[in-house]
């Protein structure tokens, strides 16, 4: 059985700046929205509705919104228009460990209170489909066999 929601939109939104996107195939095939800023987040947000998945990145550049500005943003927008469903799936492609639990962790609460559940446990579980989600991006590509080291 699958840990994924049954209705699925059918589109991802990808917030970074500096990073690519992942391919379409990667994602089950959802169209992949490339958001580089928190306006173009917004705006795809307010056009779609709820997205599959939000992959965050906490800093957009010298001067602009950060991904937890944008995860504030989007708890405060469902709260108004109600689209994210149980199951949403989130996670944070930032290098910056503690940002990126930031935005995990206010999304996890957000939607641990909306749906009267265990904050650790909605965290865990959205970590969980996030990464059946986005396994073949991230998992690491195996090392060329020159660099391999033998038991000798």
């Amino acid at each position: 059985m699958s840990d994924l929601p049954e209705r699925a939109p059918d589109w991802v939104l990808f917030l970074d700046a500096e990073r690519d996107p992942p391919k379409s195939a990667d994602v089950f095939g959802k169209e992949v929205i490339h958001a580089k800023n928190i306006r173009e987040f917004i705006a795809a947000v307010e056009a779609r509705g709820e997205p599959f998945m939000v992959m965050f990145d906490w800093h957009l550049g010298a001067g602009e919104p950060d991904g937890l500005d944008a995860a504030r943003w989007l708890v405060a927008y469902d709260r108004r228009h109600d689209i994210l469903k149980e199951g949403f799936i989130y996670d944070s492609q930032s290098s910056d460990r503690e940002k990126a639990r930031d935005i995990v962790r206010l999304l996890a609460d957000h939607l641990a209170d909306k749906f009267d559940t265990d904050p650790e446990q909605t965290a865990r579980a959205a970590h969980r489909r996030a990464r059946t989600v986005t396994a073949s991006i991230t998992k690491p590509k195996a090392m060329p066999s020159r660099f391999r080291f033998s038991d000798r």
